[in-house]
């Protein structure tokens, strides 16, 4: 019992991390594979170099700017239509 007290951030990282490769598996997005892993990496962390506050707040960070990348590609892949260029 005394290991679950000292390690429960671990389990939930791990528990976390089977949830979103779950979830990439039956969706097939591949991304969610990589957000899995920094889960579980920040939430091994958690306690051992530094607060909860801290690496979470990281993990939000490097999350946030894969989605800025991602929204990025989107924008310049799918550029706005005017309404002049749909009427004809």
């Amino acid at each position: 019992m005394r290991w679950l007290t000292v390690n429960i951030f671990l389990v939930i990282g791990l528990i976390l991390s089977i949830i979103l490769s779950l979830v990439g598996w039956f969706v097939n997005f591949q991304r969610m594979y990589l957000y899995a892993v920094l889960n579980l990496i920040g939430f091994a962390l958690i306690g051992r170099i530094t607060s909860a506050g801290v690496i979470l707040t990281m993990l939000g960070l490097i999350i946030l700017i894969f989605g800025i990348i991602v929204l990025r590609n989107f924008i310049k892949h799918h550029p706005k239509v005017s309404l002049q260029d749909e009427t004809g």
